[in-house]
């Protein structure tokens, strides 16, 4: 449960931006920040808090600025931005009408795939210059590597507080480190190492939503709306498509995962995109395992606790997830 003071504190802070609105309606959406709709003047909005972490004030930046973007270009099933303040980490968006989807179908993944490409069209680049790299965007094989393997390090590191400690780092030491020391020989056995420390050019680098997946998709009579961008930016579209393929909370079906990297391989014509997205897949597929882990961290643990209000079994939960997903995903590969 939120608390009545925060609830005031943001109607506080809304009426210093001119936004009035007698309540909030707490939405569940929501991981790394605490979100509300409001009506003001009878009209839905959306406010987002992003919380105190040391990222907070970049992920509020990216959203905001990568909304302003597809404002821009003219891309309407995404919110629009209406304001946001710095000070307290706070950005206004319209509220998207809509339901998660109920089953995915190839439908939706073209759909999916013609977002990436408005998004990306040619005539619309020249105002994206402004745009930051998106979180965690890599432009050489090697750096790939590196992310997951730094991630992997730092998961190694957690303090052995419970025995839910305990079991998350035998899990990581048993199974994803040797896992990740397979998946690193095979990638650096497919390319010669002039192609693994190869920087993409200016000109194959895209635009990226980021941790783009169902997951952050709503689904209405107009079609599907795409929300969820404190991680855009400029990337690789490798790590794209996998963000797309990889992610646990929506999967999507083998044969989608086709759709998906033909359709993007069809527009971009990046020289060998799609065997570095395959090659690259059981690294974030195991980037996802680290993900799932994060909450070991004790920053993230304070960053849910502040955006959902509840922690009951959040470790025992978040272990079970990527046992499971480890199983799936990369046990049997």
């Amino acid at each position: 449960m939120i608390d009545s003071d925060a609830e005031e504190n943001i109607l506080r802070i809304l009426s210093k931006l001119g936004i009035k609105s007698s309540s909030l309606i707490r939405l569940k959406k929501g991981r790394n920040s605490r979100v509300w709709k409001i009506f003001s003047n009878r009209v839905p909005l959306v406010v987002k808090e992003y919380g105190s972490s040391e990222d907070s004030i970049l992920r509020l930046q990216r959203e905001f600025s990568f909304l302003e973007y597809l404002e821009d270009i003219g891309i309407k099933n995404v919110p629009v931005p209406v304001t946001f303040n710095l000070e307290n980490r706070i950005g206004i968006y319209s509220y998207l009408e809509g339901d998660e989807l109920d089953v995915i179908e190839d439908s939706h993944i073209i759909q999916c795939a013609e977002f990436i490409h408005q998004i990306n069209d040619k005539q619309n680049l020249k105002k994206a210059k402004g745009l930051n790299n998106a979180s965690e965007a890599f432009f050489c094989i090697t750096d790939h590597i590196d992310c997951v393997e730094s991630r992997l390090k730092t998961l190694s590191l957690i303090k052995k507080e419970s025995n839910i400690h305990k079991s998350a780092i035998s899990f990581i030491n048993e199974h994803l480190l040797p896992e990740f020391q397979n998946v690193r020989s095979i990638i650096l056995n497919t390319f010669d190492a002039e192609s693994l420390q190869a920087k993409l050019s200016y000109e194959d680098r895209i635009i990226s939503p980021s941790d783009f997946g169902f997951h952050n998709i709503l689904v209405s009579s107009k079609g599907l709306s795409f929300l969820d961008f404190e991680y855009s930016g400029w990337d690789d579209c490798a790590k794209t498509i996998n963000d797309f393929w990889c992610q646990p909370e929506r999967p999507i079906s083998s044969s989608q995962h086709g759709i998906f990297l033909n359709e993007l391989t069809s527009f971009f014509q990046i020289e060998n995109l799609e065997q570095r997205a395959l090659t690259l897949k059981s690294l974030y597929k195991l980037k996802w395992c680290c993900i799932l882990l994060n909450e070991f961290k004790k920053e993230v643990y304070d960053r849910r606790l502040h955006s959902t209000g509840e922690t009951s079994f959040l470790l025992e939960n978040q272990l079970n997830k990527v046992k499971n997903y480890f199983s799936k995903n990369l046990r049997t590969n």
